[in-house]
């Protein structure tokens, strides 16, 4: 039941990271929310399936690039940028993490806990690439350790659940980079458009 508690908060905040970057996806796509996650799902079955993002990779730029046509030469660039400094989905678990165990121990954390628990999850998670997840959970034991918490014993709690906590941080980094991809790169209209504008001004005849 305690790690029942655990997992549905995880899988609210990663149903709230992905909700969100399908918003945006769909926002700069100019298409409907239903019909962006329509796009969307084999994207999200990979994701799902592999628990892996850089396996995500390939299928996040065939989606931006090829289906919902923005500029490829951005998103070839962007996309394995992004997933280097976007980990969403580890510094989700540190957080969460720290959190757990702090409420399982009884624990109280200050306004000042909280602020460092987010500082050093954010900067931790930039050193997960290419981790695997028991690795990545392992990590966490740097963030207890500033806040003087107990983590040798919850580590086998977390390995119990590890498979749908790599699911979960897996999806939300995924969608994240996706998100911040279609943010920073032009559309196929948005890049027609000033072409359209210099044709116009060339067609003009000179005064």
């Amino acid at each position: 039941m305690l790690m029942g508690g655990y997992l549905l908060v995880m899988g609210l905040s990663c149903l709230t990271f992905v909700a969100g970057a399908f918003a945006i996806i769909a926002i700069r796509s100019r298409r409907s929310y239903w019909t962006t996650i329509k796009t969307c799902q084999p994207l999200l079955m990979v994701a799902i399936t592999t628990r892996s993002s850089v396996a995500s990779l390939p299928w996040v730029i065939n989606l931006l690039g090829e289906r919902l046509r923005f500029s490829l030469v951005v998103v070839e660039l962007l996309v394995p940028l992004q997933a280097a400094l976007l980990r969403t989905g580890p510094a989700l678990l540190y957080t969460s993490g720290a959190l757990f165990i702090a409420q399982l121990y009884g624990h109280q954390l200050a306004v000042p806990d909280l602020v460092l628990v987010g500082i050093i999850s954010a900067l931790l998670a930039l050193t997960t690439g290419g981790m695997g997840s028991l690795l990545i959970l392992s990590q966490m034991s740097i963030v207890c350790g500033y806040l003087k918490l107990p983590f040798e014993a919850a580590f086998v709690l977390f390995v119990a659940v590890d498979a749908a906590v790599d699911t979960f941080i897996t999806l939300a980094s995924v969608c994240t980079v996706a998100a911040s991809t279609a943010m920073i790169a032009p559309s196929h209209r948005e890049a027609a458009q000033p072409e359209t504008v210099s044709e116009q001004l060339e067609a003009e005849p000179a005064r």
